[in-house]
């Protein structure tokens, strides 16, 4: 099964009023019309599991077998379902509980007050835990569209790492955990860490770092807040496709370039269904270029090079960061 939800597991998916419910439908993952309180998160993260030296079978002369412990090898057991979630770890390997990732959760609960836990769910029958926080949901003046950021955690018992990241994906499986890993590499985000000594202090570091970006969003979006106020007129758009896509002193192909250029955002800016509810802003403007660079810039067919051109510091992240720098001026 895609996504890893067996017998053993359980999850909570709040918000689903808005949102809708899972797309598994696994009766064991539990629906909430608001978020997911942390009493509710501990009953579901809330296990033990115990690391156990491994043992072989070693045939004796006479045809019996002894068991004898196997050197730095160990296994992970979860007693309360007589359960073995990864059969070798090494003498390095130190658990990192569930609760113990709940207890940075709680940290930073208490410093940004905007946190809400969206969904949390055990996968692989207990090997895996993930946590997705909404960390802020919202809706720039004048468009429909909310804007939804993210922060993930994830823990796995044996096989894989603890892993931390800031994305934009409704987590309610492994499938989904996956795609908000690769957002979180894309934009730089994501973090991996072994289990071993002082891991904890690694992860609870990290996870300040993440929670600092929180108020980088809050501020990124009263910036948009201030451009959608913006009102401009013709005469302000031509002088920011000049300064975005310059045509003076060029000429031949050049100038033909720069000018396809300026007209393709322009045609965006005034013809695109998706920005014709909002009014003439900054901030519509804002979004007629991020439409250029994401749909129509790219040479490439492949949507996922597309992607990572735009969110990973190519050449569209380039020409979107200058247009919101020339607006905010």
């Amino acid at each position: 099964m895609s996504h890893c939800i067996l017998e053993h597991d359980k999850g909570a998916v709040g918000f689903t009023s808005i949102l809708g419910k899972t797309w598994h439908g696994v009766e064991s993952y539990k629906h909430f019309d608001g978020s997911i309180n942390i009493e509710m998160a501990e009953r579901i993260a809330d296990y033990e599991v115990i690391k156990m030296p491994l043992y072989m079978k070693q045939p004796l002369e006479n045809g019996l077998t002894i068991n004898k412990a196997v050197p730095k090898a160990y296994c992970l057991y979860r007693p309360d379902t007589q359960t073995i979630l990864h059969p070798n770890v090494g003498e390095r390997y130190e658990i990192v509980s569930n609760m113990e990732m709940l207890g940075y959760l709680r940290g930073i609960f208490s410093d940004y007050k905007n946190l809400v836990i969206e969904s949390i769910g055990t996968l692989n029958n207990g090997q895996n835990l993930f946590v997705n926080l909404n960390v802020a949901q919202h809706n720039v003046k004048g468009d429909e569209s909310p804007t939804v950021t993210r922060l993930m955690f994830t823990n796995a018992y044996g096989g894989k790492t603890l892993t931390a990241c800031i994305h934009q994906t409704r987590v309610v499986c492994m499938n989904t955990v996956r795609v908000a890993t690769v957002q979180g590499k894309a934009n730089d985000t994501l973090k991996r860490f072994k289990h071993t000594k002082n891991v904890s202090l690694k992860v609870e570091n990290h996870v300040v770092d993440l929670a600092s970006i929180v108020g980088e969003v809050h501020e990124h979006n009263l910036v948009l807040d201030q451009l959608a106020e913006s009102m401009i007129n013709t005469e302000y758009v031509n002088s920011f496709l000049e300064n975005m896509f310059p045509t003076k002193g060029k000429e031949g192909s050049g100038l033909t370039k720069a000018k396809n250029k300026q007209d393709a955002v322009l045609n965006i800016f005034e013809g695109k269904d998706d920005l014709k509810s909002l009014s003439n802003s900054r901030y519509k403007l804002l979004n007629a270029v991020t439409d250029y660079t994401s749909n129509q810039m790219s040479l490439s067919d492949d949507a996922g090079k597309r992607f990572m051109d735009v969110a990973q510091s190519g050449s569209g992240d380039k020409l979107n960061q200058m247009a919101l720098q020339l607006l905010t001026v």
